[in-house]
C-alpha cells in the first residue's frame, strides 16, 4: 500500500495536487480551509488494518499542517495541555512560509512545556504551495 501512495503522490504533484494518507487518530489540518477529521489508527500498528488515501489541490499560498498528537497533548508543569484551542489559534495568524509556521509551532509548544521532556513524539509537517 506504501508503494501505491508513494506513486500516487508521484503522479499528482505534476497537477499541484498532494496525494494524502491520514493513518492516525490525530487530525490532520489544512491552514485556513479545513480541518480533516482521523480516520484510521497509526501506520504499521496491525498490518490487516487498511488506510484511507485521498487527494486534496492547495491553492497558491495555502499551507497544509501535519501534526502528531504530541503537540496537542504536550503539558505544562502543571498539567494543562496544549490543546486544540491553543493550536488553532496559532494556526489563525498568517504565516510567511512554512518554516515560520513550523518556528511558530515548536516555540509555542515548548514555551508551554517550560523546559520539560515531551512525553510523545512532537513532530510537525507543514507544506506550502507558493
Amino acid at each position: 500500500m506504501i508503494a501505491d501512495a508513494q506513486q500516487k503522490a508521484e503522479s499528482t504533484s505534476r497537477a499541484k495536487s498532494m496525494f494524502l494518507a491520514n493513518m492516525s487518530h490525530g487530525k490532520v489540518r489544512q491552514v485556513l480551509r479545513t480541518t480533516l477529521p482521523p480516520t484510521e489508527p497509526a501506520v504499521g500498528m496491525l498490518p490487516e488494518i487498511p488506510f484511507t488515501a485521498g487527494t486534496i489541490v492547495l491553492a497558491p499560498g495555502e499551507t497544509l499542517l501535519v501534526l502528531t498528537d504530541g503537540i496537542t497533548e504536550s503539558r505544562a508543569p502543571n498539567g494543562l495541555l496544549f490543546g486544540d484551542d491553543a493550536t488553532d489559534a496559532l494556526l489563525s495568524a498568517p504565516a510567511a512560509s512554512a518554516d515560520d509556521l513550523l518556528d511558530r509551532m515548536l516555540d509555542a509548544v515548548h514555551v508551554h512545556a517550560a523546559g520539560e521532556m515531551a512525553a510523545d513524539d512532537v513532530t510537525l509537517l507543514a507544506v506550502r504551495r507558493e
